[in-house]
């Protein structure tokens, strides 16, 4: 019985963050959003479309790690955050390493 309760207290818990998590987690995104749309505006237009891109992608790198150490305790930016990074990181590589 007490396994349940404690199983279910957990669940309670969890269930309580959840909103908070969730709307962390779609400001972050809408925030990187516009984050993005402005840095790609601003740095293309004064670079040109293929040097832009390269400089967008490391500023948008920049954002992100500031982003992390400035909401580090919200777990929902935090994952967000550390997926947008990893995405784009990912992209990156792809595009200017040539490694696949």
């Amino acid at each position: 019985m007490e396994n349940f309760l404690a199983a279910q207290a957990e669940a309670e818990r969890f269930l309580r963050v959840l909103p908070g998590l969730l709307l962390g987690a779609a400001t972050a995104m809408l925030a990187m959003l516009a984050a993005r749309a402005l840095i790609r505006a601003v740095v293309i237009s004064c670079l040109g479309q293929e040097e832009g891109k390269l400089i967008c992608g490391l500023l948008e790198m920049l954002v992100v790690v500031l982003a992390i150490t400035q909401f580090y305790q919200q777990p929902g930016v935090l994952l967000t955050l550390l997926g947008w990074c990893a995405g784009l990181a990912g992209t990156l590589l792809v595009r200017y390493c040539k490694l696949l």
